[in-house]
């Protein structure tokens, strides 16, 4: 089980980016007050990677960047999804070892 539940709110601009923690306690878990998220050696090395058990879970923005949708002429994520898995961009959710084995 984990010792440490922590969740982030993951924006695009730094004073966007939120997170809460909570500690396993003998009595329960005890909740800290929401917090800027550090930067990120210190998210790393202090929160997450810090010889305790975590269960982390973060909310990212979704989106398709500027310069993608005008290369590919999708104009936002939902109609990207949508085309994803299939036709052209078949091979769009294959990992690198997945592509070069089915050619």
């Amino acid at each position: 089980m984990f010792e440490r539940l922590i969740h982030a709110d993951w924006s695009a601009h730094n004073k966007k980016k939120w997170m809460t923690s909570a500690e396993r306690a003998p009595q329960g878990w005890q909740v800290a007050a929401p917090r800027l998220v550090p930067c990120a050696p210190e998210f790393f090395d202090c929160w997450l990677f810090s010889g305790r058990r975590v269960l982390t879970g973060f909310d990212f923005p979704i989106g398709v960047p500027t310069a993608f949708g005008k290369r590919t002429g999708f104009r936002n994520f939902p109609e990207a999804l949508v085309e994803f898995g299939g036709g052209e961009w078949k091979e769009f959710f294959a990992s690198p070892t997945d592509r070069m084995t089915s050619r």
